[in-house]
């Protein structure tokens, strides 16, 4: 199983554990379970932020500093920064308009990054 931590690492790891629970999957025989909680299955945040770490420094501090201007000049401060900034970045792409998903297929994501280490290895676990 594989979800965000949002806010909470400790939150998702019990809303988990819950409905591994109200669905009986802890009593079923032979069953093995799983768990990543993104973004690196310790701290809150979310797929977005993983994706984010694997970009180079210069990119995001563009992104950045676009994000700190549009709340200084408007006051507006976006209340899901990580998928805000993934959204930026995604739009200096050769093709903007793709979703997350869609770009790590085209091969903007590069998944040889360190900062997949812990995925990729929990995924090949399975």
């Amino acid at each position: 199983m594989t979800r965000d931590a949002d806010d909470s690492f400790d939150n998702a790891s019990k809303s988990i554990e819950g409905s591994i629970i109200q669905h009986k999957l802890n009593q079923v025989e032979n069953l093995k379970i799983e768990k990543f909680i993104l973004p690196d299955n310790s701290s809150p945040g979310m797929l977005e932020d993983l994706c984010l770490k694997s970009i180079h420094t210069d990119e995001i501090s563009c992104i950045e500093d676009f994000f700190q201007c549009i709340e200084k000049s408007t006051g507006r401060k976006s209340k899901e920064i990580s998928k805000a900034k993934i959204h930026a970045w995604l739009s200096t792409q050769e093709h903007p308009d793709k979703r997350l998903g869609e770009a790590a297929k085209a091969g903007y994501i590069d998944w040889d990054n360190e900062t997949f280490k812990e995925l990729k290895k929990f995924i090949k676990n399975l």
